[in-house]
C-alpha cells in the first residue's frame, strides 16, 4: 500500500484487511482521524495476522487506552512503528 491519504479529513479504514500490506509509506501523513475511529482501526487491525516490521503514519490522530492496548499488541506481535499524535489526555 503506497497511497497518500493526507488530503482526507476523515478516514475510516478500520474494516480494511491489511494483512497483505508490505508498505504504508506516506499513509495518512498529516491527517487527524477522530479518536474513536482511530481506536477502532487499531482494535480491528490488532486481530489480523500482519506483515512484520512496518512503519505507519497516522498524522496527528490520537487514541484512548483502548486503542493503546491494541496498538501495543501490534507493536509486540509484529514490530510495527506508529507515528501519530499519541495518547489522548
Amino acid at each position: 500500500f503506497a497511497s497518500n491519504c493526507s488530503s482526507l479529513t476523515t478516514l475510516d479504514v478500520s474494516n480494511w484487511d491489511v494483512s497483505s500490506v508490505t508498505n504504508f509509506y506516506g499513509f495518512a501523513n498529516g491527517v487527524k482521524i477522530p479518536t474513536q475511529t482511530y481506536d477502532q482501526i487499531l482494535t480491528n487491525w490488532s486481530v489480523q495476522t500482519l506483515n512484520p516490521d512496518l512503519t505507519i503514519h497516522f498524522g496527528l490522530s490520537k487514541y484512548t487506552v483502548v486503542g493503546e492496548a491494541a496498538k501495543n499488541n501490534i507493536i509486540t506481535d509484529f514490530n510495527w512503528t506508529f507515528i501519530d499524535g499519541g495518547l489522548e489526555q
